[in-house]
């Protein structure tokens, strides 16, 4: 399986919901920890050379999923993604690491990916090793052909190598001792360390057709995650298609991107580049840690907020001369403070202004001189846009910079938000949404046909007004629960 050596190491049980959490650990403190997290047909020892290799200057724990190797099997048949996504911070925190790197291959990949992205302040940096969030048509039969046309139980170890690796698999040496160590004797036979779970799940696919609904977006949980990403593809993995490479680039900033001679099992076939990439990635990260360098958590503007005394001219310029869109209207209730002075049932307009961000227009007391128009402190300002997992991270990050923050604050019921100053004096904000799903800044803003008409009716007389607007801003269809 290896050319590296197999010393030896701790082993460590982790309790984790309704399973237990099988590792190996290497190595002792030093450099930032690395946890790593197999595959759908491997486990913990599949790593152990990478791993001690890794241990040289740091912990290096490689675990056994929920279901597989040496961890038990979930009673309640639970091997969701967010279970074993809790798995991994359940296995950092039983070894007392606030900040690790995360090592994850192929469904292992899945689970660190989901794990970064919901709880961003625990990963200092990601290494994916041939993991993309679509699995290559080639490699995706494989997988199912092989995992759903698994028996229950080999008559001897010659039966389970000659299944995993073919007729003409080589029955003693390094591949031995692997398949040994990721079987157990039964009184039916030698059985896989995986749960059958996971051959059902595959021959459910076979005889039907239909693939279990994951029920996650896997691109939008790679999007949203806010340490640096070092992705490993196997120059030929039939599971990551060289035509996903362009995706996964364009999906998250944070990422790039390396290229290895193996196939899927990049550990297994070329671990020298693996560990030569994992090293260079490790150290890396260490001293963006060492110096204080916060990988950047934002997505982006979520919005521009500038005033006005004249909203209806506003709309009229802003949508004739720019032709720029109206996509939400409405007066904001006083609802908690902001570090503002309290101003009431103010109109706040937005327009979309591409790349899935909003320019917003702030009605200002129609009684404050207009030499003061610039100085509400809750009017002009720069609003950030971040996932929901990153938002009260980056509000503690803030705060430990020794910037006085308002909030967060609730806004409407679905959005919360957070206020500070920078040095030029300078409004920000930090913007997230509460939905379940957000398919976007914009979209997210967008009311119903009732609710704009409402608003619109407070600010136009004429009711071709109103019409003339409702007919050209874009509406929900729903109403919000």
């Amino acid at each position: 399986m290896t050319s590296l050596p197999l010393p030896p190491h701790e082993h460590a049980l982790v309790a984790s919901g309704d399973v237990t959490i099988h590792c190996r650990r290497f190595g002792r403190p030093g450099g930032l920890p690395v946890l790593i997290v197999h595959g759908l047909s491997f486990f913990s020892y599949d790593w152990i050379g990478i791993a001690a290799a890794l241990a040289a200057d740091r912990e290096v724990v490689a675990m056994d999923m929920r279901g597989f190797g040496d961890s038990t099997e979930s009673p309640l048949r639970d091997y969701a993604l967010p279970s074993m996504a809790r798995d991994v911070i359940a296995v950092a925190d039983h070894f007392g690491w606030q900040r690790f790197i995360g090592i994850g291959h192929s469904m292992g990949g899945r689970t660190s990916t989901y794990a970064a992205s919901i709880f961003p302040g625990r990963y200092a940096g990601l290494m994916l090793v041939d993991y993309s969030p679509q699995n290559a048509p080639d490699g995706a039969r494989r997988v199912t052909e092989t995992v759903g046309r698994q028996p229950d139980s080999f008559p001897d170890l010659d039966a389970v190598m000659r299944y995993f690796d073919g007729p003409q698999a080589e029955l003693q040496g390094p591949r031995r001792a692997r398949f040994e160590a990721y079987t157990r004797r039964t009184d039916a036979g030698l059985q896989v360390k995986r749960s059958l779970h996971f051959r059902d799940q595959f021959r459910r696919v076979l005889e039907t057709g239909e693939k279990p609904a994951l029920g996650i977006d896997l691109w939008q949980s790679l999007s949203d995650i806010t340490c640096p990403i070092q992705v490993v593809r196997g120059t030929a993995s039939d599971m990551f298609a060289a035509d996903n490479v362009t995706r996964m680039l364009a999906t998250n900033p944070r990422m790039r991107l390396s290229e290895v001679e193996a196939g899927h099992d990049v550990a297994g076939d070329n671990p020298d580049a693996l560990l030569a990439l994992a090293r260079a990635f490790v150290a890396e990260v260490d001293a963006a840690e060492a110096t204080g360098l916060v990988p950047v958590a934002l997505q982006g503007i979520d919005h521009l907020a500038l005033v006005t005394d004249d909203m209806p001219a506003t709309i009229d310029f802003y949508t004739r001369v720019l032709r720029l869109q109206l996509v939400h209207v409405r007066r904001v209730p006083f609802e908690r403070d902001r570090g503002q002075p309290p101003y009431d049932q103010l109109r706040h307009y937005f327009f979309n202004m591409g790349k899935d961000s909003l320019l917003a227009f702030f009605e200002y007391p129609r009684d404050l001189p207009r030499q003061d128009r610039d100085r509400p402190g809750g009017m002009q300002h720069l609003a950030f846009s971040l996932p929901r997992p990153a938002f009260d991270a980056m509000i503690s990050h803030v705060k430990s910079c020794g910037v006085p923050v308002i909030g967060p604050v609730p806004l409407g019921g679905r959005f919360w938000s957070a206020y500070f100053y920078d040095n030029n004096g300078i409004r920000l904000e930090l913007a997230t949404s509460l939905d379940a799903e957000d398919a976007g800044i914009v979209a997210s803003v967008l009311q119903t046909r009732e609710e704009a008409e409402a608003e619109l009716r407070t600010l136009f007389e004429r009711e071709e007004d109103v019409r003339h607007w409702l007919a050209r801003m874009p509406l929900r269809t729903e109403t919000r629960a």
